[in-house]
């Protein structure tokens, strides 16, 4: 089924493997998440599910899909999915340069949250 023509059937059919085998499907997601022919709809999909299901995803493949993807819905997700972590800001502030409104505001979220989280400790380090 993860072959059928009707992109449909494909999501389903990647849906149905990611509840079966949970993280063992990991391999599976990712050929599916990187094949850049195939559908967005499909791959969107596999995302949402591969992610709420603990699916590991490479954070390489996340990173190469936040910045370099076709589809916004896979750049701003994969974003989305990245943890907020000071040696990722780079990738937030990569995307701040995103042709999307929808990802940009998603990086600056990110680089918020960063430098709220920094503010803190830099805070701290100045008293006298």
């Amino acid at each position: 089924m993860m072959s059928d023509p009707d992109p449909k059937v494909r999501a389903r059919a990647i849906e149905t493997v990611i509840r079966r085998t949970g993280r063992e499907s990991a391999e599976a997601v990712e050929s599916i998440l990187k094949n850049a022919n195939e559908n967005d709809d499909v791959r969107i999909t596999v995302l949402n599910r591969a992610l709420t299901s603990g699916v590991q995803i490479p954070q390489e493949v996340l990173i190469n899909m936040a910045l370099y993807d076709n589809s916004v819905n896979i750049r701003y997700l994969a974003l989305q999915a990245l943890p907020v972590d000071p040696r990722l800001r780079w990738v937030a502030e990569r995307a701040l340069q995103d042709e999307s409104s929808y990802v940009n505001k998603e990086a600056q979220a990110i680089l918020d949250e960063l430098d709220f989280s920094a503010a803190p400790a830099v805070r701290a380090n100045q008293r006298p």
